[in-house]
């Protein structure tokens, strides 16, 4: 098997918003946008060595408006759109990315699908998995399909002392996307 090297960014959080402390944490959600910047820079810089990025979600954190969230998350798609020319670039959603609709995510970040299987070389198969499916905050419709699953899923393990990270935000993945993860690749 060939080796390859690839970027990795987690959990960016841009928002045009004030420093903020949650749960005894400063957060700098605004200051994010030059650190991201920097990180792209960096990729482009090395483009050559390595073989896609990655971010594993969580790009923007969500803002006060709908407007504002959007011009957040445009800001940072935009960053992004330097990479794509010269690497491949995937992205897993986060719970916070559903602050835009999924489909504008998808559509906007050019992924295929929120879930989906690549060859990011000889031998070497990257499964991108969407764990927001089985979210209060996956944006599917209650009357969904996927809405249904998902409001089962959480009425069967709720907030407990026993599922202690079942909160609302938290997820999993449905029945047809555990499916595909465990068929064999073609």
């Amino acid at each position: 098997m060939q080796a390859f090297s690839f970027g990795l960014l987690a959990d960016c959080q841009y928002a045009d918003k004030d420093t903020t402390h949650v749960e005894g944490r400063t957060q700098n959600l605004r200051q994010t946008a030059a650190c991201l910047q920097a990180a792209v820079a960096e990729f482009t810089d090395h483009a050559h060595q390595l073989s896609f990025v990655l971010t594993l979600g969580d790009i923007i954190d969500g803002n006060f408006t709908p407007n504002q969230t959007a011009a957040d998350f445009e800001r940072v798609a935009r960053t992004f759109d330097s990479l794509v020319e010269k690497l491949p670039l995937h992205h897993v959603i986060g719970n916070h990315c559903l602050s835009v609709d999924r489909a504008t995510f998808l559509t906007r970040l050019r992924q295929p699908a929120s879930y989906h299987r690549i060859q990011v070389a000889p031998g070497w198969r990257l499964l991108l998995l969407d764990t927001t499916e089985m979210s209060g905050h996956s944006g599917y419709p209650p009357d969904s399909s996927l809405g249904q699953e998902a409001a089962q899923y959480l009425d069967n393990h709720p907030l407990s002392d026993s599922e202690p990270h079942m909160h609302n935000w938290n997820g999993g993945i449905g029945k047809a996307q555990l499916k595909c993860a465990l068929d064999p690749y073609p």
